[in-house]
């Protein structure tokens, strides 16, 4: 055995032949090819088996006198190669082998490839038993190898010998007995009808003799179904093979149970048994015969019906095995026979049972079975859509019985006659009356209550299933004929009242549906039984809008459009489930009347395409009489709406000439129009509505159409939008927890209530002497104050349950408010994501920016609302890579506006810091950058803005102000924060020089931020403009000044023993001041090169600076650059290089007498150890 252990292509043996005219390089490349064939990649391995075989054929053609031995040493290294269990090398290898035999006929015949087979796997007892199972599996794919090469055929003693062989190695052990039973079949497949008659049946059939059928093995009802589906096929008749048992029958299909069950627990694999079985079933029929559908149910009742899902004995293995078979037969069973043969009521309970919403919510009760059933119905939905169709609905408007009565049953239960017969008890029992009969009363009643929920059940299965598997599969395409019936049943049943169990439609209403409707007809005639439920007509109504929401467009073929016209169909044929008043009904006419007139234009534009989608979903909601009312509204507010936009559309696009007279006239009547509502108003508050409802439909269908409006949508309809988003205003009678500010005293004044009707209770059963029970209270006291005891009880239980009732209510109330909200934003969101360059995306950031400040912090039952709205203003408004721009002089006052405010809030409300640094500062650098963007923008007005938030965040202690706004503005847009900042930054940092001033820094620290920030503003590059540099030459004058005084402060505090004036002269704070006076030198010295006196104007600065003494080396770097800077020359540098020579001076003494000690301690010890090393 040749098995490769190694990472290393395998080399040639010693005692290989090896062809001597080849080269050392083909002979590697050649043996890297048997390498190459273990691969697991099937195109890796097909290719190294093609270049194999190419190039024994280029040896052969170029008459190499090694080609022979070259053909010998691949047929030994392939044979031997088959025993190899590394990777995919018995695949690979066998492949190659039967494209050797293939290609070279003449030179590799089957009787020698079957000798060295034999001999390479032959398996001894001595082998291990690894070795030994190697050794089978060589032996099996070699012989799979000569029949897939196609010359057994021709060679009749060689498939002889191979079959013989097949079927000795099926006696070994049983794990390998399947394989080679099917590979003796398959052999028996390509072989002659004489062979077969003359040697192979006796043969084949010897393993079936010596027992019963039904205690034959999983693997011999395979061989023997093999066998008898052979001779269908080539047309042997019983007589000419009388040893081959004839299993496939009738009367002989029971027998087959036993042995077959033996073979039902290797899911997710099917036996061979099975398939031939059915095989045999399916495909027996021969010149063109039918199915015969009789057999197949037969068959299917016994072996799977009977057998594999047998109450007592359906594993879930079993109950897999059933739904593969049944896979695999929905595709070459006619749709007739597939509803009679295979769907029967047991093999449909298990359907349902692993296909229901509760098995798929469920975590303890979800098996693989869950998976396997819904594959199942998506085969049934892909193969056989209408029969598909058909089932779920027969299944929707009258359930099988099984799925009724026994789905709640344990299996050992599943009995017709307990049923019956206990039935018959319960009927005894009320005949007979008394207590009993109450009793038998309420269990009859509980029993039609539970039939009744369990038929709803299957009816919401089919409902949810009919709809998942052919309307909604992720299959392109589809069967649109089936589609459109599964819609026409579900607007059907959805909208419209059917028949009643057991009335037979007149021939009226028959002839009626049919010259309407074909598909009509089939639904008058089909009556659901018992009638539907409100639940069911409910999910129906809520599984059609959900329908509608896929590919919704105003297209005509669109699922949406489909549907209104099958409703529409029905109308003047089928009565409505709940009839349309007048009004209603002129309603529903006039939204006809427009969707009909926009079908009929030849092109539409986006708004015409929104409101013909919002007409045929208004259309659809009249219909439900659960949505009808809001409809109603909807729809006459829709009506005119679009009239209104029709009209002003048709104004604009036909232009006339008038006079002055009549022009004034329609100036005024302009006006007056737009004192009145807006159109587009109205239609916002419309999608507003429609959004506020509880249905995922509606608001996709209010997502596209918003998406289709949102070229047309003006301030005030953005307005309405962003006006949903405000907080409700506080209720006074409701305190911070929500709930009513005086539960007390309502609760006292029902306490009160609740006493009074005790007392009138208790006067009625007093007077009323007539009555039994009133005499009982009058003669007992005791029992008297019992019953009062309990009604007051009663009273108190009642007003509980009133009070966590409407503490639910306003809870849910609260919930629903939320969630319109984050559908409100969610539309904004869309606007400010595909108008990101529009003028109206700036007002967006107020609102928003106040309704995130409105929410509180403490309220968990908001967050999602808070982390919504901070989203959507930070990342769709604020940081858009588009910048609007502002044209018009209205939308400039209306950011600057917007500004103040934010500003207002920001200076004067204690928010929370996430909030103010992640949301309040950017949205203050975005209308900032906004109003100073363009050619006409104004700073004085925002200069005088931000010098309210300059003021305030550095000159008042505890300031609310971000600081970071200041610097994310100097650091993103420096031009704009020059003209903005510099100068009351300026006036900030003079004014903190100064004893006693309110206008300074409010500490230190916060006069070192005010000059970092002017140190990132006055830099030569942001001061090329000339009212930058005009900026510049006014106050950098009075800000040396202030630093010099600053300067002195320190120098002067230094040298005291004040402790907090170290801590101003630590370095870090240094740093920031010399930083500032360093900027302010190479401006100044940058802008007054062509003034001679720069260097004397900053003689001063230069000279306080140098005066300053530290320790520090980055600020003596800094002092110094500041010095070059200014022109001047580093004369004071002499003085420290003289005091570090003095100070070295006075330190050599120290150090030499360091080291002398040093070198005498180590002497010492040096000493001491060799005098410790001599004693030893």
């Amino acid at each position: 055995m040749a098995k490769a252990t190694n990472k290393q292509p395998p080399q040639e043996a010693p005692g290989s032949a090896s062809p001597s005219g080849s080269t050392g390089g083909d002979r590697s490349e050649f043996l890297k090819l048997f390498w190459t064939l273990a691969e697991t990649d099937v195109a890796v391995r097909s290719a190294a088996a093609a270049q194999l075989i190419t190039h024994l054929q280029q040896q052969q053609s170029a008459g190499d006198d090694a080609f022979e031995a070259e053909a010998q040493y691949t047929l030994k290294r392939l044979v031997r190669g088959l025993a190899s269990s590394r990777d995919a090398a018995r695949q690979g290898f066998s492949a190659a082998l039967s494209a050797l035999l293939r290609a070279f006929p003449a030179h590799v015949s089957l009787g020698e490839t079957l000798a060295v087979l034999r001999d390479a796997m032959e398996v001894s007892p001595n082998m291990k038993g690894m070795e030994q199972r190697e050794h089978m599996f060589g032996r099996l794919f070699g012989l799979l190898a000569l029949h897939r090469s196609g010359r057994l055929a021709a060679d009749e003693a060689v498939a002889l010998e191979v079959v013989r062989e097949l079927l000795a190695m099926s006696k070994w052990k049983k794990w390998l007995r399947e394989a080679c039973v099917e590979g003796a079949l398959t052999v028996l497949s390509a072989a002659p009808r004489a062979l077969f008659v003359s040697t192979l049946a006796a043969e084949m059939a010897a393993l079936l003799e010596g027992g019963d059928v039904a205690a034959f093995n999983a693997e011999q009802v395979a061989l023997a179904v093999g066998l008898q589906h052979f001779m269908l096929v080539h047309g042997v008749s019983a007589s000419e093979a009388p040893a081959v048992p004839q299993l496939v029958r009738r009367k002989q299909l029971h027998l087959l149970a036993e042995p077959l069950k033996q073979s039902s627990a290797c899911f997710p694999r099917v036996h061979s048994a099975w398939l031939g079985v059915f095989g045999h079933i399916v495909h027996a029929s021969r010149d063109g015969d039918k199915l015969d559908a009789e057999l197949l149910q037969e068959a299917w009742r016994v072996l799977v019906e009977d057998m594999l899902l047998a109450p007592g004995s359906a594993t879930h293995e079993r109950k897999a095995l059933a739904l593969k078979l049944f896979e695999l037969l929905v595709p070459a069973v006619p749709g007739a026979v597939l509803r009679s043969a295979l769907l029967t009521p047991r093999f449909v309970k298990c359907l349902y049972n692993n296909t229901t919403a509760a098995r798929a919510k469920s975590k303890t009760k979800k098996t693989y079975l869950h998976e396997a059933a819904r594959h199942t119905l998506r085969v049934l939905g892909r193969e056989a859509p209408s029969e598909c169709f058909l089932f779920f609905s027969r299944e929707f408007l009258k359930p099988m019985p099984a799925l009724i009565e026994l789905m709640e049953q344990h299996d050992d239960e599943d009995e017709d006659d307990a049923e019956q017969k206990q039935q018959q008890e319960l009927r005894e029992t009320i005949q007979r009356g008394g207590f009993d009969a109450i009793l038998a009363i309420e269990e009859e009643r509980e029993r039609v209550a539970a039939r009744m929920r369990r038929v709803t059940s299957v009816r919401l299965w089919a409902l949810e299933h009919l709809v998942a598997t052919l309307l909604l599969s992720d299959e392109d395409g589809g069967d649109r004929a089936t589609q459109e019936r599964v819609l026409r049943f579900l607007v059907f049943h959805a909208f419209f009242a059917a028949a009643a169990a057991g009335e037979t439609p007149s021939k009226k209403t028959k002839s009626k549906a049919k010259k309407k409707d074909d598909g009509l007809a089939e639904l008058v005639a089909a009556a659901p039984e018992p009638a539907l439920s409100a639940t069911v007509r409910d999910v129906a109504v809520k599984r059609l809008l959900a329908v509608l929401t896929t590919r919704l467009s105003s297209d005509a073929s669109s699922v949406l459009s489909v549907t209104y016209e099958l409703a529409t169909r029905l109308l003047p044929s089928v009565a409505l489930r709940s009839p349309l008043s007048a009004d209603e009904t002129e309603l529903l006419a006039a939204v006809q009347r427009h969707v009909a007139t926009l079908r009929a234009q030849p092109q539409t534009d986006k708004m015409e395409d929104a409101f013909l989608v919002l007409f045929m979903s208004c259309a659809l909601q009249l219909l439900d009489p659960a949505q009808r009312a809001e409809a109603v509204s909807v729809v006459s507010d829709l009506d005119k709406c679009f009239a209104e936009l029709s009209s002003a559309k048709e104004k604009k696009t036909t232009p006339k000439k008038k006079s002055k007279k009549k022009k004034a006239a329609d100036a005024d009547a302009d006006a007056s129009a737009d004192d009145a509502t807006d159109p587009l108003v109205v239609l916002t508050d419309l999608l507003l509505s429609l959004l506020s409802q509880d249905s995922t439909a509606m608001r996709e269908i209010v997502t596209h159409v918003f998406r289709d409006l949102l070229p047309l949508m003006n301030a005030a309809s953005l307005e309405t939008l962003v006006a949903a988003l405000a907080p409700a205003p506080a209720d006074a009678s409701e305190d911070a927890d929500g709930e009513p500010a005086d539960d007390e005293n309502d609760g006292d004044e029902d306490m009160e209530d609740a006493g009074e009707d005790e007392e009138e209770e208790e006067e009625e059963i007093v007077l009323s002497s007539a009555a039994d029970i009133a005499d009982a209270l009058r003669g007992d006291a005791q029992l008297a104050e019992l019953h009062n005891e309990e009604q007051a009880l009663s009273a108190i239980v009642g007003q509980v349950k009133t009070k966590a009732k409407a503490k639910k209510d306003a809870k849910r109330h609260r919930l629903q408010v939320m969630h319109f909200k984050l559908r409100v934003l969610d539309l904004l969101a869309v606007y400010a994501t595909r108008c990101a360059s529009s003028p109206l995306v700036v007002r967006l950031a107020r609102p928003l920016f106040e309704s995130l400040v409105a929410v509180p912090a403490s309220d968990a039952e908001q967050r999602v609302l808070k982390e919504r709205l901070q989203s959507v203003l930070v990342h769709k408004v604020v940081r858009a890579k588009e910048v609007p721009s502002l044209t018009e002089t209205a939308a400039r006052e209306d950011a600057l506006e917007a500004l103040r405010a934010v500003v207002d809030v920001l200076c004067k409300k204690a928010l929370d810091k996430e909030v103010v640094n992640k949301v309040g500062a950017p949205v203050v650098v975005h209308l900032v950058r906004v109003l100073s963007n363009g050619p006409t923008a104004s700073f004085d007005e925002l200069r005088e803005v931000l010098r309210v938030a300059v003021r305030e965040a550095f000159t008042k202690k505890h300031a609310k102000f971000p600081s970071a706004a200041f610097e994310d503005l100097a650091t993103r847009f420096p031009r704009a924060a020059v003209q903005l900042l510099v100068p009351t930054l300026s006036a900030v940092a003079v004014a903190s020089v100064q004893e006693q001033s309110d206008d300074g820094a409010a500490d230190n620290f916060t006069r070192a931020e005010v000059f970092r920030l002017l140190s990132l503003l006055l830099k030569p590059k942001h001061l090329s403009e000339p009212a930058e540099r005009t900026l510049f030459v006014e106050w950098r004058s009075p800000l040396k000044t202030a630093l010099i005084a600053l300067f002195k402060q320190l120098q002067e505090s230094s040298e005291g023993d004040d402790s907090k004036a170290k801590k101003d002269l630590r370095a870090k704070r240094l740093k920031v001041y010399l930083s500032f006076a360093l900027h302010l030198v190479r401006t100044w010295s940058e802008d007054s090169k062509k003034d001679k006196d720069s260097s004397s104007a900053l003689a001063d600065l230069v000279a306080v600076v140098q005066s300053l003494s530290t320790s520090s080396p980055v600020v003596k770097s800094m002092i110094k650059q500041l010095v070059v800077a200014a022109g001047g020359e580093m004369a004071s540098t002499e003085q420290p290089t003289k005091q570090k020579a003095k100070e070295t001076k006075q330190t050599e003494p120290a150090k030499e007498e360091t080291t002398k000690k040093a070198k005498k301690d180590k002497a010492t010890k040096k000493r001491k150890r060799s005098a410790k090393e001599d004693d030893e």
